[in-house]
This record gives structure tokens, C-alpha cells and sequence, in this order.
């Protein structure tokens, strides 16, 4: 078999057979290369090859092709791009699953999960996107509660080359240079992209139902909802045969709506992230090696809103540092035996203000005691073994707890006054046991099932300590999951029947009664989903490619109180189709299909109600329920030369102009919803020097 990592990054889908398209080499499950089909999980890989052929402009976009996973976006403060994932949904952050950029945790410990603002990475850049759907916190930890993701944009095998892209449509326009070379001694690559986006332009009769708030600032209903997004983003990977080197920078400003839509320049959410990473590995003989990684995360985000008159000013701002240690120790003494044992050490600090003068509303600030820092420790250990020919048995287990702090709350951080503040202690220290195990049965050369059972973690987030009258304990999944897969010379088959219990979920209420916020957070949540995943992959010939995915989920709503109420944000099923032609020698056809059932907003306790009970029952949903849709997506790539020098790609999105909305999670304001999806016409050019 060809060289799989250096042939993903091929310009056409078509070069691949569908023999080396299911033989990728996945990293992401134990850290090492396996072959998909022996990861016990259910994986997709979405390679160079793929993104180039059906024109997908951004990660975003590439992670709502994969089965499983659907997009929200509010446009509101940072955290409002989301996804949710086999039926279930978080607001605000994205943390349903763990988010990598070359094997690098992008969450900040304490954080509730990941911006996907700060993420950046452009897609030009990268190689493949591995996606694991189901728990995998026995490798990464406590947030790998559904998943992990793992972007990656460095291969040490790449040959020498530079490039230079460039992408325009009516809405939007991005530049991006990377150069990379290879050889015996090292390897490295740079990237740097810079981006300018537009949001949807809609009018704001088309989002609210009451439009009456408008005219306070200055709008009226015709006036269309306006956003736009700039980035830049560096990053420099550098290895040796022994050692790699990783850094990242992005700074991105976003404009939002917080609550209500922004006069003036409107609201700017500006992130700024710098993360890096240095990976030794040593070769302690012929069965034993060691791989240390050591990682820091620094984030900064900070809004300065204008809203109800041009000049507000506010002053939203925090920060996340983290540090991060993980040493793995692999034992192979056998083709059939591989043991890796590890340990995981993190510690970061957090510091936050919320500042609205003008109304006076809150003024507040809170961070760690000084005495205090985030921490978190654990251990693990993954054993893989070939019992024969016909059965493989994995097996995995990690022990890990958070350390405890203080959280001091100060109301009025203009006034030097313990009278002011308020220590929240926080004891999250209970050992959390995480087990996983899969056997997988190797029937003949063309059929295998795997039987997975598994465990997963999500801690508390500092924020939501912070909100609440006892500490909070970490989220928890059990998920067991069959899959059958068929694979012949043309044609594959993979059916995924799973069922997955989410308990002491951390579950708030939000109003805002006489000018004061009204939280609270318990670990009181309970969610099941029962689901099937199928999905087909078919190759007639080497000149076409077609991958159809479907899935139906039965989530249910066990939390005390909601039992009666439908989950928000979890639609019963969904289609995705890909498909790639090879219409001549330098050109193909890439057509991306999507129906997506309806959608119900989150549901909103009345908390005028006496009891919870009451509350709950006499509550409303955030927002309207979004239609059910369907989303056609065209691309045309083509290459001028054999040597594939310069290449071209027309693309279309929403080739019928089909208005499709996803529920509004944060602006409640924007009650009919969000637009998802405008129609765009992009055309980009790419030149390879070397």
C-alpha cells in the first residue's frame, strides 16, 4: 500500500482508492497511528484530498459534514458557534467533545469549554480532521465527554513546498502562505492567513417577532442584522527526528449581539490565543518508549459593547492561563501487544470582569484566591491486544481528580472593601474512576463488529462554581455502542447502534429580575439517547465517490421536573451525502447534500412560579422551533497542470437559496431564530511554488 499520511494531502478525492481512503492511519484514539478500521470507536476521517475537492471554507464547515454533529450559531458573545453532538447539546461553549490542533488540548482549564472563535486554523493548512465519536476522556481527560476532534496541519513526511492561496466571495475574502520542508534532520512549517467575513444580512423582522426595542436605538424593522469577522492567525510547527516544537498565535474580533442588537461600530468580542507545545520522545529500547508533552494556553478575551446609545461603554473581560504536562509510557514488546500507561498534570489560573456602569448593573470582578490555582491530575492506562487472528480486546482506565480553590468574588471591584467580597469555596477533589473497553470480532476478511462500552468526564467550569450554593462535581457519561462494518474492493458499510446516559449534568436557570442576574447550577441533569448511525461509502470507478451518512437519535429529557419536556437543540435525524466526480484529468465535482430534521429551542423555566414544579411546567421556549431543511452544496475544482502548480476552485453554498434557520441559544431577542446558511459564491486560486 502507497504511503497513506503523504497521499491524504492529494488535490483530487478521486486519486484515493476506497481501499486507502478506510486505511488512513488514525491518531487520535491512543496518541499513536492505528488503522481506522482497528480503532474501537466509530471514526471519520476527513482529508486535504476531501476539502479541496468539495470546496469547504472553514472548520466549521467541515465538522457539520460529519454525521453526528450539527451546527448552532447566536452571533452572540464568544462561545456562540456550537455544535451538538449524537443529540446532545450544551449552551455556550463548545465542550461536548475534546478539540485538538496537531494532538494539543485547545481548552483552558476552568473554562466550560472551547471557543471555537479561538480555534483559526486555516483550512488550507490542514492535512486531515479526525473525528471519534463516543466518550475517549480515558486518553484526554475531562472533556472528551462525546468525542474528540483532532485538527491536523503538520505531517513530518511532507515534502518541500510552498503555497499561496487566496478565496474571495461576496461576503467574505482570506490569504493564506504556508511553506514547509523535510528532511533527514528536521522538519517545519509555517503558516500565516489572514481573513475578513461577513455575517448574514437579515432584517431584524426576519429574527424578532417583537420589534419594538428597535426604535429605542435607532432602528427600525427594515434595518438588517450586520456582523462581520476578522483574524489572523501564525503558527510554526518545527521537529526533529526526536523532539517537535509547536506555536500558535490568532487574535480575532467578532461583532455580536449581546442581548440586544449594537448601534455605532456595535459590539466587538476580541479574542487573542497563544499556545504551544514541546514533544520529546525517547527510545528506551526495543519494547519500552517515553513521549513527554508539555503545553501552555494563554487566553485573553475581552467585549466592549455599544448598545441603547453609540458611546456605552462596558468593560467584559477574562483571562485563562494553563499549563500542561503528559507523559506517556508504551510498552510493545509484540506485533500483538501494546500497553500504554501515562500520566496527566495541569494547573492555570483565571480572572474575570463584568462591568456595566451605566445602568448600574453589576460591577464586579472574581478570580482565584491567591493561595490557589486550577489544578488537575490524573492516570491512565490503555492496553491494546490481538487475543488471535478473529479477536482483538482493548481495554483502558483512567483515575483522575480536579484540585480545590477559592474563588473570591468582589461586587464592586472599585471599592477596596472585604464588606465586598465573598469567598466561594470550591471542593471538586472526589476521584473520578473512568473505564473503557471494546472487544472487536474480525468475522472474515470483509466483516467485523466491535462492542465498545465506555466513560466519560466534563468538570465544572469556574463560572458555574461560581454560581451556586455547593460545589459543583463533574458531568458524567456511560455510552455503550455495537458497530457492524462491511468493506469489499468498492463498497463499504458501517452501522452504529449505541445508547448513551448523561447524569449529574450541571443544570442552571437564568432570568434577570430588577436589574439583578437571578443564576443558579446544580448537578441535577439526566439525559438518555438511544441512536443508529449509517452511513455507505460506494466507488464504481476511479473517476467517482459517493458517502452517504444517516442517523436517528431518541433523546430524552430525564432531568427531575423536565421529564415531560423536549430537549432543545437535539433534531431526531439527520442525512449527510458527499459526492465527487473526476470530470476530466484536471478538473472535478464535489456536490454536499444536508437535511436536517426541526429544531426546538431550549426551554426556559417561569421563575415567577412558586415551586419548581410549577416553574417548569408553566415555562416557554427561548425561541421558535427552526423548520426542518435541506442544503445543497456545489464546488468545481481545477487544475491547470499535471504537476498540479496552480489550481482553481468555484464553489456555491446554499445553492437554492434556501433560508434555513438553526433556534437562537443565547439572544432570546432573536426569537424566530438565527439564519444558518446564506447563499455565497466563492472563487479561489492556489499556487504551489515548488
Amino acid at each position: 500500500m502507497t504511503n497513506l499520511l503523504a497521499d491524504v494531502s492529494t488535490e483530487k478525492l478521486t486519486d484515493l482508492s476506497l481501499d486507502e481512503l478506510l486505511n488512513i492511519p488514525v491518531t487520535s484514539y491512543s496518541r499513536y497511528a492505528q488503522e481506522s478500521k482497528r480503532v474501537p470507536a466509530s471514526v471519520d476521517v476527513i482529508t486535504a484530498a476531501e476539502i479541496a475537492t468539495m470546496g469547504y471554507q472553514s472548520i466549521d464547515e467541515v465538522l457539520s459534514s460529519v454525521i453526528g454533529i450539527y451546527k448552532t450559531d447566536s452571533h452572540a458573545w464568544f462561545g456562540s458557534l456550537n455544535y451538538g453532538v449524537r443529540g446532545n447539546y450544551s449552551v455556550g461553549y463548545f465542550s461536548e467533545m475534546v478539540l485538538l490542533i496537531d494532538g494539543m488540548d485547545q481548552k483552558s482549564l476552568g473554562a466550560s469549554g472551547i471557543p471555537l472563535e479561538r480555534i483559526g486554523v486555516p483550512i488550507e493548512s490542514i492535512k486531515r480532521i479526525e473525528v471519534i465519536r463516543g466518550p475517549m476522556s480515558v486518553t484526554y481527560g475531562n472533556m472528551a465527554f462525546l468525542g474528540a476532534i483532532n485538527i491536523i496541519t503538520f505531517d513530518e513526511i511532507e515534502p518541500k513546498n510552498e503555497k499561496v492561496s487566496v478565496t474571495a466571495s461576496q461576503h467574505s475574502h482570506r490569504v493564506t502562505w504556508t511553506i514547509n520542508d523535510h528532511s533527514d534532520a528536521f522538519s517545519y512549517k509555517a503558516t500565516v492567513s489572514l481573513k475578513n467575513k461577513n455575517g448574514p444580512s437579515v432584517p431584524f423582522s426576519d429574527l424578532m417577532s417583537d420589534t419594538s426595542i428597535l426604535s429605542a436605538i435607532g432602528l427600525s424593522p427594515q434595518d438588517e442584522l450586520a456582523t462581520h469577522h476578522r483574524s489572523n492567525f501564525f503558527q510554526l510547527v518545527f521537529t526533529t527526528p526526536t523532539t517537535k516544537f509547536l506555536l500558535k498565535h490568532l487574535n480575532a474580533k467578532n461583532s455580536v449581539v449581546d442581548a440586544i442588537p449594537g448601534v455605532g461600530n456595535g459590539s466587538i468580542a476580541e479574542n487573542t490565543s497563544n499556545a504551544g507545545r514541546i514533544e520529546r520522545r525517547f527510545d528506551i529500547n526495543k519494547s519500552w518508549h517515553s513521549t513527554l508533552q508539555l503545553d501552555f494556553l494563554d487566553y485573553a478575551y475581552h467585549l466592549d459593547e455599544e448598545f441603547l446609545f453609540a458611546d456605552y461603554y462596558s468593560n467584559n473581560h477574562s483571562k485563562n492561563r494553563t499549563q500542561r504536562l503528559n507523559l506517556d509510557f508504551v510498552y510493545s514488546p509484540s506485533s500483538d501487544l501494546k500497553v500504554i500507561n501515562g500520566i496527566s498534570w495541569a494547573r492555570g489560573d483565571y480572572f474575570a470582569i463584568d462591568d456595566y456602569p451605566q445602568d448600574g448593573l453589576i460591577n464586579w470582578e472574581y478570580d482565584l484566591d491567591e493561595d490557589y490555582s486550577l489544578s488537575y491530575f490524573g492516570i491512565y492506562s490503555n492496553v491494546f491486544y490481538n487475543i488471535n487472528n478473529d479477536w482483538e480486546f482493548t481495554g483502558g482506565i483512567r483515575l483522575e481528580r480536579n484540585g480545590y480553590y477559592d474563588l473570591v468574588l468582589n461586587y464592586d471591584r472599585t471599592v477596596d472593601d472585604p464588606n465586598n467580597q465573598e469567598i466561594i469555596p470550591v471542593d471538586n477533589t472526589d476521584l473520578v474512576v473512568l473505564p473503557r473497553f471494546s472487544m472487536t470480532h474480525y468475522i472474515d476478511q470483509k466483516n467485523l463488529i466491535k462492542f465498545i462500552y465506555g466513560s466519560g468526564s466534563k468538570e465544572a467550569s469556574v463560572g458555574e462554581n461560581l454560581n451556586t450554593s455547593n460545589s459543583l462535581e463533574s458531568e458524567r457519561i456511560r455510552s455503550v455502542e455495537l458497530i457492524y462494518e462491511h468493506s469489499s474492493t468498492n463498497f463499504y458499510f458501517r452501522s452504529s447502534i449505541f445508547r448513551n446516559e448523561l447524569y449529574d449534568l450541571i443544570s442552571g436557570r437564568f432570568d434577570f429580575v430588577n436589574n439583578t442576574w437571578l443564576i443558579d447550577f446544580d448537578n441535577i441533569g439526566k439525559i438518555t439517547t438511544n441512536g443508529v448511525e449509517l452511513g455507505i461509502r460506494y466507488q464504481p470507478n476511479q473517476d467517482f465517490l459517493i458517502q452517504a451518512d444517516f442517523a436517528y437519535y431518541d433523546a430524552q429529557n430525564k432531568t427531575p421536573f423536565y421529564k415531560d419536556i423536549a430537549l432543545g437543540f437535539s433534531p431526531d435525524y439527520m442525512l449527510k451525502i458527499k459526492s465527487s466526480f473526476k470530470t476530466s484529468d484536471f478538473s472535478s465535482l464535489g456536490l454536499y447534500i444536508e437535511s436536517m430534521d426541526s429544531t426546538e429551542s431550549q426551554w426556559i423555566p417561569d421563575t415567577t412560579q412558586a415551586t419548581p414544579t410549577e416553574q417548569v411546567a408553566l415555562g416557554s421556549r427561548y425561541g421558535l422551533k427552526a423548520k426542518s431543511y435541506t442544503l445543497v452544496n456545489l464546488n468545481w475544482r481545477l487544475t491547470f497542470q499535471e504537476e498540479s502548480a496552480l489550481s482553481m476552485n468555484l464553489a456555491v453554498k446554499n445553492l437554492f437559496n434556501e433560508t434555513i434557520y438553526n433556534p437562537t441559544s443565547i439572544n432570546r431577542i432573536f426569537d424566530k431564530g438565527i439564519v444558518k446558511e446564506q447563499q455565497e459564491l466563492f472563487i479561489g486560486a492556489e499556487y504551489n511554488f515548488q
